[in-house]
Parts: structure tokens; sequence; C-alpha cells
């Protein structure tokens, strides 16, 4: 659900004050929103367009994020689940997360049951929600043994999960496979990888989606710059030729299996564009340019794009100090700020998701 407003001193966390994860929730609603307001307005200006009227950011509440990241540790005096202190790498043992969709928080119980299980030593579940259930990473420094991976296959049964992965450095492994785990993109469906990169929220990502529609559907060449697993690229293609570019290989194995039969609609390469960034040569074929980079934002690539034929930019950002650095790179490259969104997916936090739309003649 979207919402304006959620009384946020009504719904505080009983975890507040010593998770690190929320920061907000002593504001009441009002000020939380100035608060949001002004993280919005404070990207536009300094990027150069402080003339630039925005709009209040839309606000989604609580129970809404599908991703988590929860650090967890077993020792010799127990185990703990939950989110790092504020400035600490202490671990607060959480039995509640409102932030968090109900199908992950329904499993935080049975997770610290299943620690128990465990090797003593550090570990984190990067838990998913797709389409057709849970998806769950375990980051761990030492390789699952015989015992671990029974006590996951039966923990997959016993809450429907449909898949786990073990990851030790940077190699993942399946540990069960109940259900390819799948989102649907407009037409398309798309298996994820257990790394792959989704919008915090389902509702962020189809507002984000409609938004761009909104502003590159008379467009029939367009390059999706730091693609993911095609979040955007896949709506675009209903109506352009898109080229997806990302760095990571499993997200670009997801997009080529669900283009099989559209190759004519949807392209692909795999490239690290903070280091090796797309040259003006390349991009002069294309009209248009949606980029949604990491948090260290798009500095090189967006220099680059400054310099070739591009004459509309869709940058989706989630931060806003880089996002004013890159804007500001347009902005001297001829770019005018002609709309913008903000949505505040990553609520009681620090955080806000921004959409600029840049053009020029």
């Amino acid at each position: 659900m979207v919402i304006i407003l959620v009384n946020t001193l009504e719904n505080k966390c009983i975890h507040y004050g010593q998770c690190g994860g929320c920061s907000l929730q002593h504001l009441d609603d009002h000020a939380y929103l100035e608060y949001k307001y002004n993280i919005f307005k404070n990207a536009i200006e300094q990027a150069g367009f402080a003339d630039f009227k925005i709009s209040n950011p839309i606000i989604v509440g609580p129970s809404a994020r599908r991703r988590a990241q929860i650090k967890a540790i077993k020792s010799k005096n127990g185990v703990k689940l939950g989110y790092y202190q504020n400035k600490s790498h202490n671990i607060v043992d959480i039995k509640e997360c409102p932030i968090l969709h109900d199908d992950i928080v329904k499993i935080i119980g049975g997770l610290k049951l299943l620690l128990i299980e465990f090797d003593t030593g550090s570990y984190e579940f990067a838990i998913t929600l797709v389409d057709n259930g849970l998806d769950i990473l375990i980051k761990a420094t030492n390789f699952s043994n015989l015992k671990i991976q029974e006590e996951l296959v039966q923990f997959a049964y016993k809450y429907d999960i449909s898949r786990i992965s073990w990851q030790n450095n940077h190699n993942i492994s399946p540990i069960i496979i109940r259900k390819t785990p799948q989102i649907k993109i407009a037409n398309t469906y798309v298996m994820v990888a257990p790394d792959s990169f989704l919008q915090a929220t389902v509702q962020s990502e189809k507002l984000i989606q409609e938004f761009i529609v909104a502003h590159s559907k008379n467009y029939v060449n367009i390059i999706d710059l730091y693609a993911g697993c095609g979040t955007y690229s896949f709506v675009m293609i209903e109506y352009a030729k898109v080229h997806a570019v990302e760095g990571n290989n499993s997200s670009i194995d997801a997009i080529k299996a669900a283009s099989r039969g559209k190759e004519n609609r949807i392209t692909t390469e795999l490239r690290d564009l903070y280091i090796y960034p797309l040259l003006v040569n390349e991009l002069n074929k294309y009209q248009l340019s949606v980029i949604n980079p990491p948090r260290n934002g798009a500095e090189p690539q967006v220099h680059e794009i400054g310099k070739s034929n591009i004459n509309r930019v869709i940058m989706v950002s989630c931060n806003p100090k880089t996002l004013s650095r890159d804007l500001k790179i347009l902005k001297n490259a001829g770019f005018t700020l002609t709309n913008s969104l903000a949505i505040d997916q990553f609520y009681w936090s620090n955080h806000l998701e921004i959409v600029a739309v840049l053009s020029r003649d």
C-alpha cells in the first residue's frame, strides 16, 4: 500500500533506540514528511536547479520492504539475529521489524532456531521476497557441511522457501531449489539470481516503472545503464529497442534467459560502467538513457553521456549526494531538469529514492 502519512509514534518498533536500522521513528508525521521533503529539495538545489518546483515525496509505509540483510552470530553464549547497533558491529537481537513484509517477519523465529545448528561464526541472511516466495542467500566465511544442508532443506519445506543458497567468499552454491525464484516485469517473467538487485519495495518499483514509461514512451532507441535484472528494460521493450548494460554477470544471464524470443527488442552487455564507461561513439546511437547506478553514482559514465548525442536522461538514485553531483555534470553539458519524483521506500531512515528527468535540444 502506498500512503502519504503514517503516524510514526503509534507504529514505533520495540527495538527503536538500540537497532541502527531506523533513525527517524521519533518524528511525528508532519516533521517526518518535512525531513524527507528537504532531502529531496536539497538534492535538486545542490545540482544547480534551485528554481525547479518539487512535490512532496511519496511515502511507502511499514510492512513493505521485500529485501532484508539480517546479520547473525553463533557463539558460546548463544545466537543473535538482527541488525547492527548504530555505529557499532554489535548485533541487536530482534523479535520484530515493522518495515519488513510480513512474509519475511514470519520466519525470523525459525531462522534463530536454525542458527543454533550452525557452526560458531558470523553470518548474514540476504532475504528477498519474489513473486513465488522467499529467496534466501546465506553469506558465511565457512563452508556448509552435510548437517547444515540437511537442516536447511527441512527449513525450506517447513516455511515454504523457494530457494536457499550458500555464499562463501564469492562462490554461491544452491542448497535447495523448490521453486525457481522469479518476478514478472511487464509481460516478461525473469528468473532472479541469488545476488540480484531489486528495488526495496514492489510499490516503489511500480511507481518508478510508470514514471519512466511516461517520460520515455516516445523514444525508440534506448540504453539502460546499470540495468540490473531488467527492471526497466523489460518495461521499455513494449515500445522501444533497448540495450541493457550491467556489471553483474548473474543479472545479465537473467536478462538473456528472460529475453529469449525477444532478441529483436533487447540486447545485453556485461560491463563495469564505473571502470569502463560507454564512450561517446558507443552512446551516439541512442536517443535516451535510463541510468540507475549504485550508491557511489555514475560520474565517469555521466561525463560521457554529456558529450554524446543523447538528449534525454532518466536517472534513478538512492543517494541524494551523488545524484546532485551527477545531475550537475549533466546540467553543465546543457541538460535541463524537466521532471522529478521522490519515493520514500526506505521508511524511518535517512535515505530517499529520487528519479530525475533531464532533457536538452
